[in-house]
């Protein structure tokens, strides 16, 4: 669970620190433009998810 908090995290600074993010202040990861970057990145490092619809 640690990765799965810690990953994410440290990834999000460095898009920051980048300057591929550009907003200012506190945001939420409910953009593409922030999670799709982070999420590509953890799938490289052997993180996946996986959405499911179940009926």
């Amino acid at each position: 669970m640690a990765k799965t908090v810690g990953l994410p995290l440290g990834i999000a600074t460095k898009l920051v620190l980048n300057g591929d993010v550009t907003q200012r202040g506190v945001l939420l990861p409910l953009e593409p433009t922030i999670y799709d970057p982070v999420l590509d990145e953890l799938e490289t490092l052997g993180i996946r998810f996986v959405e499911e619809q179940v009926a």
